[in-house]
């Protein structure tokens, strides 16, 4: 009897893990989302029209570098981050 009880504590212990991971997945689907429009406009249209100084495009990358971070301190994996220039 006891080790039916430890194989269904086995099982709930499973289904919590996976409940809590389908958010995070959710999460980086939105930001994938949200970010490769924003990353083709910044490559076409904000590097080649905008002056490197210029305060649109400053605030622009600044934003796009807000997106890449995440509340919990951590940054998704992306090919090119946004962010202001130094």
């Amino acid at each position: 009897m006891a080790g039916a009880n430890l194989t269904i504590n086995e099982h709930r212990k499973q289904i919590v893990m996976g409940l809590t991971a389908i958010p995070r997945r959710v999460g980086k689907l939105e930001y994938s989302a949200v970010r490769l429009p924003l990353t083709l406009l910044e490559n076409h249209v904000v590097a080649r029209y905008w002056d490197d100084e210029a305060a649109l495009r400053l605030g622009f990358e600044r934003f796009l570098g807000s997106l890449d971070g995440s509340p919990d301190g951590s940054s998704p994996t992306i090919t090119s981050p946004g962010g202001a220039r130094h």
